[in-house]
């Protein structure tokens, strides 16, 4: 082995990459004081695995790094690599290559990194490497200023590995003494593990008891689940039973909504058709208004007149009495046409008394006019021919005028005419009859249409009444329709948990739910695989518990076709352990 090359990066005075080629022959460094000869002998025992800073020259270890100059900056890291050629084969260190690089790394953070032919290694391994050679970091190879005297200066026993270095037998008492520490080493651990033994022996029994607790514990477990798993089925049945009942009761709701709604729209149509007979009727009924007040304006002008006629009569029979003042005058000429005159009094005096009876049925007639309603267009017609008689009492009281004019010039004239006024003021009389027994009847259909009236108004509140009643009943069901229908997607969320737990095989161990899913992926041949018995048997509900008491954990046990299916299964289950 001999040295070929030492590179410095960064190391002391050597800021720059500086590699030295040690060529066959002695080598020698010279140069002035300070100019860095010690360096590099620095470098080699630092390459080498000195952990010393005072054996290369430095308080601390961070002084190997370059610390700057006037024209350079300080470095962050030092490095040195040694190459030694190994193709001797007297003198072969024991490791496989030709050519062996050392090399030693050291930043200023304190990190160390060793390399061997650019591989990490360990302090440790380039110590070990250059053991019995003389080069390593006890070696003898690198002699300093005063390294003899301090060599003879030593103890025996220092000195001693100084000889033994040089002798070869270091390495070997190196590895005695680590297989002397490994063999203590070891005896602690032997010691350790005898009382880790005693310490387990103890508790072996505990362990035990807790181990059988814990199988006990796992065998109630799995008498749990299939309890839950029975109990999920018998929820799962009467959640069914409870959706039939809910979609029946739904179905009946709907139907029952359905004819309440049929029924608030026959009621809706028949308040339509009672709202427009009440427009109808109000129409009507303001159009009898109308024609009442137009009545009343025609009594009241029918009123003038007669008071007009009135005062003719007043007027005639003062002209009466200018004529029977004349007939006093001429008493022997007039007696007779006297006691006429006296006749036509008395008769006037009735006539006054019948008009008196007849305005008293005319005010009776004014007030039972306001509830006329129904008969508008007839009272008008005979209140027109109402109006055409009371002309025609006009014009009587007209030609009456006439006539007492004339019985101012002839008595015989007067006769006549007073005859004729006795006759009309009849026809009067009957004529007033025959119009309070027109009023009565027109009053008679008033009452009847209030009554019609008042009826459509009572069916009109009993309708509105069953409407709101019918709102209310729809409400209701509408309400109650909602509640079914929350009930019903509960369960309904309810069963397919229910469905997907069953599709899952939750509750059953993982070895039978690793075989029904193998199964439907068609991962098992031969036969088909129909399922655990709890899922291929159904009896009644009293019998449940006995039946799984009777099983008990074969309940699990799966049924299949034939041998070859449950060979398959069986050589799944063993390939996934």
């Amino acid at each position: 082995m001999y040295l070929k090359s030492l590179e410095l990066h960064g190391f002391k005075s050597f800021p720059n990459k500086t590699v030295l080629n040690f060529e066959p022959g002695a080598t020698v460094v010279i140069g002035p004081n300070g100019s860095g000869k010690s360096n590099i002998s620095d470098a080699m025992r630092w390459v080498l695995g000195e952990i010393s800073s005072k054996n290369i020259r430095g308080t601390r270890m961070e002084d190997v790094i370059f610390g700057g100059a006037d024209s350079r900056k300080p470095m962050s890291f030092a490095e040195v690599s040694v190459t030694f050629d190994n193709s001797d084969e007297s003198h072969r260190i024991d490791v496989p290559y030709d050519e062996i690089t050392v090399t030693r790394r050291y930043y200023r953070s304190g990190e160390s990194e060793y390399f061997i032919n650019r591989k990490a290694v360990r302090l440790k391994d380039i110590h070990e490497l250059f053991m019995n050679t003389g080069i390593g970091r006890e070696g003898y190879s690198v002699i300093g200023q005063g390294k003899i005297a301090e060599i003879l200066s030593r103890k025996g026993e220092d000195r001693r590995n100084v000889f033994e270095e040089a002798a070869g037998i270091a390495k070997y008492r190196y590895k005695k003494h680590e297989a002397e520490k490994k063999l203590s080493a070891a005896e602690d651990n032997l010691v350790r593990l005898t009382d880790i033994a005693d310490e387990l022996g103890k508790r072996v029994g505990p362990l035990e008891r807790e181990s059988q607790k814990a199988r006990k514990y796992l065998d109630i477990y799995e008498g749990k689940k299939r309890a839950d798993v029975s109990l999920w089925i018998y929820d799962g049945a009467i959640l069914t039973e409870k959706i039939s009942e809910a979609e029946k009761a739904l179905q009946l709701s709907e139907h029952e909504l359905e004819v309440a709604e049929d029924s608030l729209r026959s009621l809706e149509t028949q308040s339509d058709k009672l709202f427009e007979e009440s427009q109808l009727g109000k129409l009507a009924s303001e159009k009898l208004l109308t024609e009442i007040n137009l009545l009343k304006e025609q009594i009241h002008k029918a009123d003038s007149d007669y008071k007009v006629a009135e005062n003719e009569i007043a007027h005639k029979n003062e002209l009466l009495k200018k004529t029977a003042e004349v007939i006093d005058e001429s008493a022997v000429a007039t007696e007779n046409v006297q006691a006429e005159f006296e006749k036509l009094d008395a008769s006037l005096a009735e006539k006054r008394k019948l008009l008196l009876v007849a305005d008293d049925e005319k005010k009776t007639l004014l007030e039972r006019s306001a509830l006329c309603g129904m008969r508008a267009n007839e009272i008008e017609k005979e209140m027109d021919t109402k109006q055409a008689e009371v002309q025609k009492l006009h014009d009587a009281s007209v030609d009456i005028k006439v006539r007492l004019s004339v019985l101012e010039n002839t008595r015989s004239s007067d006769n006549t005419a007073g005859e004729a006024a006795a006759a009309e003021i009849d026809g009067y009389e009957i004529d007033a009859k025959r119009i309070s027994s027109e009023i009565a009847a027109v009053n008679a259909e008033l009452d009847n249409y209030r009554e019609t009236a008042a009826k459509t108004d009572d069916l009109i509140g009993e309708l509105t009444k069953t409407v709101e009643s019918a709102e209310i009943a729809k409400d209701k069901a509408q309400n109650a329709l909602s509640d079914e229908k929350l009930r019903y997607d509960g369960f309904l969320h309810r069963v397919e948990a229910l469905k997907r737990m069953e599709e899952l095989f939750e509750g059953y161990s993982s070895s039978v739910r690793y075989v029904m899913q193998a199964y439907n992926e068609g991962k098992i041949s031969g036969g088909e695989v129909y399922g655990p018995i709890s899922k291929l048997i159904s009896v009644p509900e009293k019998y449940v518990t006995a039946i799984e008491t009777a099983f008990g954990a074969n309940i699990q046990n799966i049924a299949v076709e034939n041998e070859d299916a449950a060979k398959s299964a069986i050589n799944l289950l063993k390939d996934a352990r």
